[in-house]
């Protein structure tokens, strides 16, 4: 991505993370402390490098501590967001939310953590000090920042997520005008969007493994409160629907050929016998494959029909904005970029990878 960004092929384009990113795992390794500190310095120093916008606090970032967080904060030229991240009296810990201006397009991000966070063991063990905040309600903390970046005029509301899939789904009904979650707390790759409510919400995958790549298009007569609707599921429809027409054809055809051998008389019979008609395929076979290809064409037309009618609901033909989801696999055979790679070779040479110490 730092290639094709320096190269001006990601003109409006905004660098986010959901999480989980500044320690390799949801509680401190013993005795190595001090690779831990070092490695998520190194990683927030990288990120304001690429030119990272926001990054939403997880279990990983949590378990950190207090003290080391808040440096990690101050030390980063973005800022680390949880909006339902609260001190021990119940205070706003963290930035709950941000603006991002992209293209000309005023993006209010909000941070979201699972409430599952504060059930994790490395935040409420009994041999361990109570920890320094609390995981409040995401419902509520999304109404409350939604308020607020409405009042800042944003043009489009977006949730950096950290949360369960079930919990995106009762933000996305209590909270209508979040357009997108990026991001997710559940385990599991998915290469496909799925809808919380009606909003489009994407996975980024795990352990740095992914970059996903979501685009957003939004038309001239766009209104903030306006839907976004997932491009690829039409052209997932439109493709489906042009290959049920293909089978339908296709069935159509073999009925008919069906049918006309079973009217057909047997020329090839004895002299002078009675014709007989040439056993051929099944008609009712046939008749059958062609009513389920119908039904699946008529099916595949209204979901079609349905995600087009969401413009007019939404006040008048070109108001819906449309997004476009890429998972990207990291493999061997993706190019680091020279001069990171450099910088993180150099840095391991000093700073083992904690993660991969013996006995961990």
């Amino acid at each position: 991505m730092d290639e094709r960004t320096r190269a001006g092929g990601w003109d409006g384009s905004v660098l986010l993370d959901a999480g989980d990113a500044l320690n390799a795992a949801p509680y401190l390794v013993a005795g190595r402390m001090g690779e831990v500190e070092a490695t998520a310095r190194f990683l927030v120093d990288e990120y304001n490098r690429e030119g990272v916008a926001a990054m939403t606090l997880g279990e990983r970032e949590l378990a950190l501590g207090e003290p080391l967080l808040k440096e990690l904060a101050e030390r980063a030229k973005f800022p680390f967001l949880g909006a339902n991240v609260l001190s021990r009296e119940g205070e706003p810990a963290f930035h709950g939310w941000t603006v991002v201006k992209v293209a000309g397009i005023r993006v209010g991000v909000i941070g979201l953590v699972s409430e599952m966070v504060a059930k994790q063991a490395i935040l409420g063990r009994e041999d361990r000090p109570a920890p320094p905040w609390l995981i409040g309600n995401p419902v509520e903390a999304a109404k409350k920042a939604v308020t607020a970046l409405e009042a800042e005029g944003v043009d489009l509301v977006v949730v950096l997520s950290h949360l369960k899939q079930t919990e995106e789904d009762d933000v996305a009904k209590a909270v209508p005008r979040v357009a997108l979650f990026l991001g997710t707390h559940d385990m599991g790759i998915s290469t496909e969007t799925r809808l919380a409510g009606s909003a489009v919400a994407v996975s980024a995958g795990q352990k740095g493994k992914y970059v996903a790549i979501t685009t957003v298009k939004l038309p001239p007569a766009w209104k903030g409160g306006d839907a976004v609707v997932d491009a690829g599921r039409r052209e997932a429809l439109v493709g489906r629907i042009a290959r049920s027409k293909q089978m339908v054809e296709s069935l159509q055809a073999r009925l008919d050929h069906a049918r006309a051998q079973a009217e057909a008389p047997d020329a090839d019979g004895p002299k002078g016998a009675a014709a007989r008609r040439k056993p051929g395929p099944p008609i009712q076979m046939w008749e059958q494959q062609l009513a389920g290809a119908k039904a699946e064409l008529q099916i595949a037309e209204m979901d079609l029909k349905d995600l087009e009618s969401a413009d007019a609901d939404k006040g008048g033909q070109g108001t819906v904005g449309s997004a476009m989801f890429e998972l990207v696999s990291l493999t061997p055979q993706v190019a680091d970029e020279p001069e990171t790679k450099a910088r993180v070779d150099a840095f391991r040479v000093d700073h083992p990878d904690p993660a991969k110490a013996s006995g961990h």
